[in-house]
């Protein structure tokens, strides 16, 4: 049976919540936001939260499309000038906890595969004083 593109995300923010990116989930380095679908991060968060955003999805047999992840970092303030800059330490070593949960989501772990669509990256957003970690992660349905 084929599945719906909020029923494919829906999935995914399940093995998200239950990963170890999340803090809790055995290590302490994980992220202490929350995780949300397109739409749902609380405007004014300043947590490093995680948005699951649906992207594309075919309607075959063995399903496969993309979902974004995106991970908030609050930018860091200089107090002498009063500008904000990318937290570009917390953003690699979340950069690299990403990788590594792209690694461990395994087809043992549910109906799905998954690979990285491209290079997991980080863009600033000026407007909220904040960075995003940008998981484009390419998912196989075996139903």
């Amino acid at each position: 049976m084929t599945k719906t593109g909020k029923e494919i995300e829906g999935d995914i923010l399940a093995l998200l919540r239950n990963s170890y990116i999340v803090a809790g989930r055995g290590t302490a380095s994980g992220i202490g936001g929350g995780v949300y679908r397109d739409g749902l991060r609380p405007r004014d968060s300043v947590a490093e939260d995680m948005v699951v955003i649906f992207t594309t999805a075919d309607a075959e047999q063995f399903q496969q499309g993309v979902v974004t992840v995106n991970i908030y970092v609050p930018d860091l303030l200089n107090r002498i000038n009063g500008v904000t800059a990318e937290n570009g330490a917390r953003c690699e070593e979340i950069e690299r906890l990403a990788q590594d949960t792209v690694d461990w989501l395994k087809a043992d772990k549910s109906e799905y595969l998954f690979s990285l669509e491209r290079a997991i990256h980080t863009t600033r957003d000026h407007e909220i004083s904040q960075s995003f970690i940008v998981v484009p992660l390419r998912f196989k349905r075996f139903n």
